[in-house]
């Protein structure tokens, strides 16, 4: 069932092991490791290659580990695209939060170039690529920074073939600011909960290359933001 079966068996075959193997983890069975392994190579649908991988643990050294997180990160990132998240960006940050520049960072969108750091008042940090990696693009950036009061900057591209009204869609936690091609689109400064969609704000794309530009602020607590373009 693990090989031929249909979607729906294949799945519930494989919580099938892992409950298997969590009964003989329990009885002190060495045999556990095995029925996990083999759960984690046959899965194929997201939500049980997750379950299989958090059964694993954390084992970065694992072959089967790594391949099968990529996968299902490549499988999130597709889904998220098809709703229109924006994935992959290029960040700039942490920079400090102070009273200067909670408002406002004085930085020159228009001058900004990716190979080159960019300078936040007397700190100077490069642009690294960093892509989402759930269904609603959403980055965690609490995960990578750490908790602390901060600003990041987030960039991402986008060509398309011809002029095109659109609909970017905003969440953050907390503050954001968007510019479109060097124009101030959006500026939110307070402190919220990150709620998918919950700023909305109507966009005339150009023909070919549009770069968008996001100013993430923390107050401390969780540090997240998403992007989704919709016609």
């Amino acid at each position: 069932t693990l090989v031929h079966g249909p979607q729906a068996l294949r799945s519930a075959a494989v919580r099938a092991c892992l409950r298997l193997a969590e009964k003989m983890t329990a009885a002190n069975q060495p045999e556990a490791d095995l029925w996990r392994r083999l759960a984690l190579h046959h899965a194929s649908d997201p939500a049980s290659i997750r379950e299989a991988l958090l059964e694993m643990g954390d084992k970065t050294d694992d072959p089967l580990l790594v391949q099968k997180s990529d996968e299902m990160k490549t499988r999130f990132q597709t889904m998220a695209q098809k709703f229109g998240f924006v994935v992959h960006w290029h960040m700039a940050g942490p920079f400090p939060l102070d009273e200067n520049n909670v408002q406002n960072d004085h930085v020159s969108v228009e001058s900004i170039d990716l190979s080159e750091p960019l300078k936040v008042g007397t700190k100077t940090m490069s642009w690294s690529a960093v892509s989402a990696d759930n269904i609603q693009g959403i980055l965690h950036l609490s995960d990578r920074f750490g908790s602390v009061p901060g600003v990041v900057y987030a960039c991402a591209e986008l060509i398309l073939p011809s002029p095109q009204a659109a609909q970017f869609k905003v969440g953050s936690n907390d503050g954001v600011t968007v510019w479109l091609n060097g124009i101030k689109i959006h500026h939110h400064p307070k402190g919220r909960v990150l709620t998918i969609d919950e700023d909305r704000i109507n966009v005339a794309l150009l023909q070919g290359r549009n770069r968008v530009i996001v100013r993430i602020m923390n107050l401390g607590g969780a540090w997240q933001a998403c992007l989704r373009i919709c016609d």
